[in-house]
């Protein structure tokens, strides 16, 4: 994987604020799902340039848990409002309603985060 994320300063929305591109973001999480044979259009994106949510579900990682089938699911969020630092994770969810709605396991999800400040770029 050889995907760069750039960055910009953003005064706009304050004097340090680095704005980071959701395109790019987008561009590593596809690049991270194709290993696992998922295809562009099984990633999901909400959003604009300005705010982002991307999530992809690994269905062929899913394994059977004592909550029932166990499902990996990659996460991107991404905000250049100054509003909430960027996050990316990962974490199991169980289908909970016959429409595809997906609830998170307590305690089997991991995510960091990145403040968009210049100078600052801390996971935690």
């Amino acid at each position: 994987m050889s995907t760069i994320i750039s960055r910009s300063l953003d005064t706009s929305v304050g004097p340090r604020f680095l704005s980071i591109s959701n395109e790019d973001l987008l561009g590593l999480v596809r690049e991270t799902a194709t290993p696992f044979g998922i295809s562009e259009q099984d990633v999901r994106v909400v959003g604009n340039d300005r705010r982002m949510i991307a999530t992809v579900t690994l269905p062929n990682l899913a394994f059977a848990g004592p909550e029932g089938l166990l499902i990996p699911r990659l996460f991107v969020r991404n905000e250049n409002t100054g509003g909430r630092a960027m996050s990316i994770g990962v974490g199991l969810f169980r289908m909970i309603c016959s429409n595809g709605l997906m609830l998170g396991v307590p305690g089997m999800s991991f995510s960091a985060k990145v403040r968009h400040v210049d100078g600052c770029a801390f996971l935690y």
